[in-house]
């Protein structure tokens, strides 16, 4: 016979079992939040030291990216944070002076302006805070990724730093560092977050919560398209073509047509909301492009992909001699800006998620998309990623002559204001990171059911195939030492403070064999550290009748005259720092 029941069993009170059972449980939570927190961490310190290594050793002497881009973004950061202070106008920097409006030739870096005012407030110096700024927002950038993927999506913490690096800290990343705006990609995992969020809220029936994440997708965007409208544009892209792709499914498409008509004042009210906020940037931009219409299609097609690009691995220490002589061969235009290879584990993985989703979409309708923590849903997810992934790759590849990328430009609006198309690497990683997560999640949880032999062999391929895959993306981050540039733009801040009748400057011609560009920025520095207007400027557009590009030109004093008499400027100084 049963023995009978304690009076503890009877009354309800917690048995001896049950509070094991609960120091078990949060003995498990505990090691798991540990495990977590250890691989954010791991991922975070490994990746930093790959990307920002030298320049956090030499003290931020040396500074990420190149004298040209680098120095852009610290002067633009450094005038957004002026601008902040009320000390200038925010569209109107004093260079090409005395056009106004000459912010809108170029991206606002408002991200980058945020950590480097802080930067600044605490006194560092332009170049120290814009250094810092990139770094600060390569950390963010891989925690926000790997938050993403780890609290967001629910994958475990092994499955979330292979992923999360494969987005935040990838080779075409590395890449890119000499742009270093390009660094701050921490918006595109945050707003995936977000629509996560939303999918998740809004399929419990959660509305004050799904409203908070559409709002905050939408803060986000407006700030990316402030920070770049190139990595705005593409990620806009992408999500179209994402919806698209789930609007082809019954199950996606019903779910959404019937939280829309019930929330229809709502999302007409978001909508335009996001119209009204468009209008200072287009107030800044739109007279740029009335004046100049878009990019060239030649421009634009020297920059496309070809199948070559996703084989180069530019500063990757493993494949760098093969990559080159690749490189060499092939004599890609831009070739710079073609280094869009994974390695060859991520390579394989890549070509592997596109296949995946393919047949992931072929083989039937998905049940809980709007589920993003279930099995299924996660799937779901990771399945319209990667088919957004394998769109963008497909639509701007190009194969001879030919790429179906000049139909987006031609038809697509804001498309031929994208310049350089390749960088749409670096939003659509986004896709393979969480592919990677998901087949890792579902290996471990594979290899934790089999037997012991076979999860010990297992588990060591795993590792391998981890460890040679974040191998392949090692290598050297572009970078250049302060110490010449500062010097030049000292040398022209003592001379315009020798001067003080000199109201506008110019550079004074260069030697030739010279390059002009950072010779132009030094123009800018100084005049923003002064508060003198100079004629100079650098950036992707100029206006029309700057013909003050080329310091080399014989003809250079005249095109300054020129300028000066044209714009009603009168008499222009032409002072001289130190030899560059």
């Amino acid at each position: 016979m049963p023995e009978p029941s304690s009076a503890a069993d009877l009354s309800g009170a917690p048995t001896d079992l049950d509070r094991g059972n609960s120091r078990t449980a949060s003995q498990l939570r505990s090691r798991a939040r540990v495990s977590s927190v250890l691989c954010c961490v791991a991922g975070g310190l490994l990746g930093l030291a790959i990307f920002h290594g030298p320049h956090l050793a030499s003290g931020l002497q040396l500074i990420p990216g190149d004298e040209l881009d680098a120095r852009f973004v610290a002067y633009v950061a450094e005038h957004v944070y002026q601008a902040a202070l009320g000390n200038t106008s925010l569209p109107s920097p004093a260079f090409y002076f005395p056009r106004t409006g000459v912010l809108g030739y170029s991206d606002v870096h408002l991200l980058i302006a945020i950590p480097y005012s802080i930067l600044r407030t605490i006194g560092l110096d332009i170049l120290s805070a814009a250094g810092g700024a990139i770094i600060v927002l390569t950390i963010a950038t891989w925690l926000a990724t790997f938050l993403l993927l780890q609290v967001g999506l629910g994958f475990t913490p092994i499955a979330a730093l292979v992923g999360g690096f494969m987005f935040a800290f990838s080779s075409p990343k590395l890449n890119q560092m000499s742009h270093p705006l390009h660094q701050a990609l921490v918006l595109i995992p945050a707003m995936a977050w977000c629509l996560v969020r939303f999918l998740e809220a809004a399929g419990e029936g959660r509305d004050r919560s799904a409203w908070r994440a559409l709002g905050l997708f939408s803060l986000l965007f407006q700030l990316q398209l402030w920070t770049s409208f190139q990595i705005a544009w593409i990620w806009a892209f992408e999500l179209a073509i994402v919806t698209a792709i789930a609007a082809l499914r019954r199950a996606p498409r019903l779910a959404c047509r019937r939280w829309v008509e019930s929330h229809g004042r709502g999302v007409c009210f978001l909508l335009l909301a996001n119209v009204v906020a468009l209008a200072p940037f287009l107030a800044l931009h739109a007279p740029v492009a009335l004046e100049y219409g878009f990019r060239e299609w030649s421009t634009v097609d020297a920059s496309l992909p070809r199948p070559s690009s996703y084989l180069l691995m530019g500063n990757s220490f493993l494949w760098r001699a093969a990559s080159n002589r690749l490189a060499y061969r092939v004599q890609l235009p831009l070739s710079w800006e073609q280094h869009l290879g994974l390695g060859i584990i991520g390579n394989v993985a890549l070509v592997t998620s596109f296949a995946w989703s393919v047949l992931q979409l072929a083989i039937g309708e998905p049940t809980s998309l709007v589920q993003p923590r279930t099995p299924d849903g996660r799937r779901q997810i990771v399945m319209l990623a990667c088919l957004g992934s394998l769109s963008l790759f497909v639509l701007t590849l190009r194969i001879g002559d030919a790429s179906p990328w000049r139909w987006v430009w031609e038809f697509l609006p804001g498309a031929a204001a994208i310049r350089t198309v390749s960088r749409y690497v670096l939003v659509s990683s986004l896709g393979v990171s969480l592919f990677l997560a998901y087949a890792i999640d579902v290996a471990i949880a594979r290899l934790a059911a089999a037997r012991s032999l076979t999860r010990r062999l297992g588990a060591i391929a795993l590792a391998v195939m981890a460890f040679g895959l974040v191998a392949e993306q090692v290598g050297g981050p572009s970078s250049f030492d302060r110490s010449s540039s500062e010097s030049r733009v000292a040398g022209l801040v003592e001379a315009l403070k020798a001067h003080p009748e000199c109201s506008v400057f110019a550079i004074p011609p260069a030697d030739r064999g010279v390059w002009g560009g950072p010779l132009q920025v030094d123009a800018m520095l100084a005049s923003i550290e002064t508060g003198r207007p100079t004629v100079n400027g650098y950036t992707s557009w100029a206006p029309r009748g700057w013909r003050l590009w080329d310091l080399t030109n014989p003809e250079y004093a005249k095109l300054v005259a020129e300028w000066s008499t044209s714009n009603g400027l009168g008499e222009v100084c032409m002072l001289r720092g130190p030899a560059p």
